[in-house]
């Protein structure tokens, strides 16, 4: 194949002077290889990426039956390029028309015929389809993947029953195609991860590769020095002779590193894949499920990237659907393709309702789009799943079914290049990730008029909104259905109840004792709509979790943090499984749902690629986490609740992870600056409430790995404080007060100075609390502006220390001082319930004593009633208070102006 492309580019050059620059570029190539990588430079520099493209479509469809078409070959017998390259989609489907070499075929059909469990998949760094074109002509249904950029593949390996074929270069078409030597040459670490962790579970068996300079050539290298090189098992068949294969042992890069390597590396000599392949398939016969011989199969519309959902491939995956894959499916495992198809997994009403929607929409030979948003936990990706099983397995519905696999989203032409004798359903989980792609895809369906393209689209509601997609208008181009997906309605109950009694008391769980089909769907009911879980946790999977386990989750969640205990990372560290549970289940278990990658790859001081590989594939595999490019997340908050109990009752050392969680989480802020989710884990202690220690554990590591950021400061004191440590908290904020002066602080210095007056007033030093709190609410141009959120907190806290002074001595200027915080405090509405207690307390205090309550529009008396209210508790000052605090002017004029603002709106 490489000497044919290095032709078809020669034909391409119509120019005599370049055909001349382009024979002089490659005659010091010593074989078809390097010609062909050559080749590739040339057109690099000299022509753009589109035409190195075209050309290896074109080359692709030499081994391509087309002269029997009329509308690409003319009368004058020449064929017209361009309609050739617009039905490149449906030539590829049309596998009779291929002409395939004796060992692609055998390949096909040894891929098709055996056993899941007994067959790996198949990487490729060719761009044509014809492996795919030999699996689907034995009667196969291959899943082709495309990898041009730089993504993981193991989440969709996971899930596959059928050949999966993955391209490591690009794909023939509607795809990049990485053919010259800086493309194949750039780092691809996600990649490169992902095939660390397949060669340490497969044997390679390798064929037709001559050990390029390319990604594949970089991993066998570094593998060999990686610490699990002794798990290498490679088989490697060369076509070159003894003699040859020899001088490359000695002399090339990557032959040579694996043939001194300790692992099992055998090096094989003239092979030839035609020869061997059929072979080998004679050889396998007794594993084989089908004769001998090609069969066809039904074409069904192929985009790369995207599961072509048939009969066929159903049918594969029910071998699959065993009741032990539904029981861990019900403990919360994500949903795979058998879970579609299982007879003991139930049906969700939304997934049937869809189906019958667009079977209706079908008819009217438009395009649409259904629009399917929900919590997490709440089952899309199971909807997703069994829509699209549902629409394959009718053999009336009327259009073909395509779920986009994995993170290629591919090209919008191949979408509208999909035969219009048909139409095509197209579902997309997490579509958040492509919402700026299907945007664009819309605007060319309406705008180009393509009909019989239905789109289906899942997602979180909150993932969703923060994508930007909701703000863009789906409905002024295709006929759009919104559809919210929240806890579980009666049919979905008796469904999965019914399902459930199939499977067996395990499956029931603590549903077991009732007595009746019906006593047990109401009790799931309850359970979904939140009785028992707590507000805000209507879930299915809580609603599943509690009523399956109930009280039993946390021996369930023992039971694995058992089997994660002794396996480690990396056998160079001590960091278990566990340790990275942990980690990621505290912020869940505090209501910080997303811990994003960044963080945790400054946890474990690991590369993102090898925390996908060492730490989220396998707690993946156990359904404990569930991750994508942007976030990871434990499957629910009752799972990381439940963590967090049995770690508690082992004696793990919880601070220490979250320390390592919070100081991973603060350098990232201080490296990169504020971002929303990994601010929430590096203040997560002021959610921390049930556990005091842990709290000043995690802000003490903030404050110890940035100490030069006063934000941290005031969350440690407020931790101290928590833990009843407020002399320590004083002492903290004392020795923090330089930090004001940095200008990096300034809008930080008002909730410092309100939570330091907070701990004096904890230690009873009611006179330093005034004071500290008011220095909060004056205007200073040192502190940042103030606002109203700022000031709510601050007034509670003034008005209660006025009046314990005003307890122990009495005295009209502090009562009047409380008088303008109260005014104050109720223009700008206080809702905090601690507030309105000292609200209501001081304002009887007031009311007794015959104060009268200045008027917010009076600035005057309400500044005179606030500073003398100051100077009072300055006179009274238990102990002096540090130098360096800001002097201010005493007076309140922007307080004032935000409260005048808040009571009157515009």
């Amino acid at each position: 194949m490489s000497a044919q492309i290095v032709e078809q580019i020669r034909k391409s050059i119509d120019d005599d002077a370049d055909l001349r620059a382009f024979d002089e570029h490659l005659a010091a190539a010593r074989d078809d290889g390097e010609k062909y990588q050559q080749a590739f430079q040339w057109l690099g520099i000299r022509r753009d990426p589109g035409f190195r493209d075209k050309v290896i479509q074109i080359a692709t469809l030499s081994a391509c039956k087309t002269d029997d078409i009329a509308e690409i070959v003319g009368p004058d017998g020449i064929i017209d390029r361009r309609r050739l390259l617009n039905r490149a989609g449906q030539l590829e489907l049309e596998s009779e028309r291929w002409t395939l070499p004796a060992g692609q075929a055998a390949l096909g059909r040894i891929l098709n015929g055996l056993p899941s469990e007994m067959r790996g998949p198949v990487l490729t760094t060719n761009f044509d389809p014809l492996t795919e074109i030999a699996v689907r002509r034995s009667g196969g249904n291959p899943s082709i993947f495309v990898n041009a950029d730089d993504t993981s593949f193991l989440a969709n390996l996971r899930v596959q029953n059928n050949p999966f074929v993955l391209h490591l270069h690009g794909y023939w078409r509607d795809s990049t195609t990485l053919s010259t030597p800086e493309q194949l040459e750039l780092r691809r670490p996600v990649l490169e991860a992902s095939l660390k962790y397949i060669l340490e579970r497969y044997t390679l068996v390798v064929l037709g590769y001559s050990g390029w300079s390319d990604v594949i050539a970089r991993i066998l290298q570094d593998q060999v020095g990686y610490q699990g090189v002794e798990s290498l098992d490679i088989l490697w068949g060369f076509f070159d002779s003894a003699s040859v294969v020899e001088d490359l042992a000695k002399n090339h890069p990557v032959v040579s590193t694996l043939a001194a390597a300790p692992g099992n590396v055998q090096l094989y000599t003239s092979v030839d894949a035609n020869t061997f392949l059929p072979s080998l398939e004679r050889s396998l016969a007794e594993h084989l499920t089908f004769e001998e011989g090609d069969r066809k199969i039904d074409p069904h519309a192929g985009l790369p990237g995207w599961t072509s959902v048939t009969p066929d491939l159903l049918s594969s995956y029910r071998r699959a659907a065993t009741k032990s894959a539904a029981l861990t499916f019900v403990d919360g495992r994500i949903p795979a393709w058998h879970d579609a198809v299982s007879p003991y997994v139930a049906t969700r009403e939304l997934a049937l309702t869809l189906y019958n929607t667009l079977k209706q929409s079908i008819t009217t030979r438009d395009s649409s789009i259904d629009l399917v948003l929900g919590a997490s936990g709440e089952g899309k990706s199971m909807v997703a799943l069994q829509l699209a099983a549902l629409v394959a397995s009718d053999d009336e519905f009327g259009a073909d079914a395509l779920v986009l696999s994995g993170d290629y989203f591919g090209s919008d032409s191949a979408v509208l290049q999909l035969p219009e004798s048909k139409s095509y359903v197209l579902i997309v989980d997490d579509t958040y990730r492509f919402s700026s792609r299907l945007q664009e895809l819309v605007v060319r369906i309406h705008r180009e008029a393509r009909m019989r393209i239905h789109l289906v689209l899942f997602s979180r509601d909150t993932d969703w909104h923060s994508s930007g997609a909701s703000g863009f208008s789906f409905s002024s181009y295709l006929s759009s259905r919104k559809h919210a997906l929240v806890g579980l309605t009666r049919a979905d109950a008796l469904s999965m109840v019914l399902t459930w009694e199939k499977l067996g008391p395990e499956a029931l769980g603590e549903l077991v004792s009732l007595p009746s089909t019906d006593d047990r769907v109401e009790h799931l009911l309850d359970a979904s709509q939140g009785a028992g879980l707590g507000k805000g946790k209507r879930t299915l999977l809580g609603a599943l979790l509690a009523t399956r386990y109930g009280a039993g989750l946390r021996e369930h969640i023992a039971d694995l943090m058992t089997r994660l205990q002794g396996r480690l990372i990396n056998v160079n560290k001590s960091d278990s499984l566990l340790d990275a549970l942990l980690v990621i289940a505290l912020p869940y278990a505090y209501e910080v749902v997303d811990l994003e990658p960044a963080v945790l790859t400054e946890v474990f001081d690991l590369d993102w690629p090898d925390v996908v590989t060492q730490i989220l594939e396998p707690l993946g595999d156990e359904a404990a986490i569930a991750y994508d490019s942007g976030r990871v997340v434990v499957r629910h908050e009752m799972i990381a609740s439940a963590i967090v109990d049995v770690a508690l009752e082992w004696e793990l050392d919880l601070n220490e992870a979250i320390s390592r969680l919070v100081s991973a989480a603060a350098r990232q802020l201080e490296r990169h600056g504020y971002a929303p989710r990994t601010g929430s884990i590096a203040y997560i202690a002021s959610r921390i409430k049930d556990l005091p220690r842990l709290a000043v554990a995690a802000a003490t590591a903030a404050r110890t790995t940035v100490p030069s950021r006063l934000s941290y400061v005031t969350h440690l004191s407020a931790a101290l404080r928590r833990d009843h440590q407020a002399m320590q908290a004083i002492e903290l904020n004392e020795g923090a007060v330089g930090l004001l002066s940095d200008v990096g602080n300034r809008d930080q210095g008002r909730a410092y100075l309100t939570e330091w007056g907070v701990a004096e007033g904890n230690c009873n030093r009611w006179a330093r609390n005034a004071v500290l709190v008011g220095l909060s609410l004056q205007d200073s141009s040192s502190l940042g502006a103030i606002t109203a959120d700022k000031s709510r907190g601050a007034l509670s806290c003034f008005l209660l220390a006025l009046r314990r002074l005003d307890e122990i001595a009495p005295q009209d200027e502090l009562v009047q001082g409380m008088a303008a915080a109260s005014t104050i405090a109720r223009a700008l509405g206080i809702d905090d319930a601690n507030s309105r207690a000292w609200l209501r307390a001081a304002e009887r205090v007031i009311d007794m004593r015959g104060i009268t309550y200045p008027n917010l529009d009076d600035a005057d008396m309400m500044t005179k009633y606030l500073r003398a209210a100051m100077w009072s508790a300055r006179g009274r000052l238990e102990a002096p208070l540090s130098g360096g605090l800001p002097n201010g002017a005493s007076t309140f004029t922007d307080l004032l102006r935000s409260a005048t603002r808040v009571s009157r709106p515009s």
